[in-house]
């Protein structure tokens, strides 16, 4: 059986006639439309949690760092200047607070315990589902092994499909740092998953 980390297509694509994501910024920064904001919401609210969720490995608190986010995003509004795209500066909003919150666990030396969510195909046979279920729990415990940076790494590159260069970008690393992290954590995954991979 292989074991691939599915990723997630989070893009939103504008209908004809819909309102730009910037088109919906300008309404809220002059005068702060609730129905744009809304709009807003609804379109990036899981590009935001694909982000979080992966680096905590926790469904609540992903979900209260996706509130924060959100409230972050709506205080810096007045300040956005579409010099990039909304999704771009949300999802670097985004990463923020899951790094500051990455941050404070291991000032605590909290340990990371929560399922992983991993796309698997549905299926009505028993030993199939115990297989998956298993699975999820061992791909889980596998992230939740690695260091933050390498969780990071794993996270920019493969979940939310970013270039090594942007990764490292966001991270405050040199390039052949993330390539590093990349490998390193590819090689960790590989050995707390070989049961699992294809031969």
């Amino acid at each position: 059986m292989s074991v691939r980390i599915a990723t997630i297509d989070v893009r939103f694509e504008s209908q004809a006639g819909d309102p730009t994501d910037e088109q919906l910024v300008e309404r809220c920064q002059n005068g702060g439309c609730p129905q744009a904001a809304n709009e807003l919401v609804q379109r990036h609210l899981r590009r935001v949690r694909a982000v979080i969720f992966p680096m905590v490995l926790d469904h609540s608190v992903a979900d209260d760092l996706t509130q924060e986010t959100f409230l972050r995003a709506w205080r810096g509004l007045s300040g956005f200047r579409a010099e990039a795209r909304f999704s771009t500066w949300l999802t670097r909003i985004a990463w923020n607070v899951v790094q500051d919150e990455v941050s404070r666990r291991e000032r605590s030396a909290a340990v990371v315990a929560e399922s992983i969510e991993m796309a698997c195909s549905v299926t009505d046979r028993p030993d199939q589902t115990a297989l998956h279920r298993e699975l999820d729990q061992q791909i889980t415990a596998a992230l939740a092994s690695l260091s933050a940076k390498l969780r990071a790494a794993i996270v920019l590159t493969g979940l939310q499909q970013l270039s090594p260069d942007e990764a490292a970008k966001l991270e405050g690393c040199s390039i052949a740092t993330m390539y590093w992290r990349i490998h390193e954590a590819r090689r960790l995954l590989e050995e707390r998953l070989a049961r699992y991979l294809a031969p």
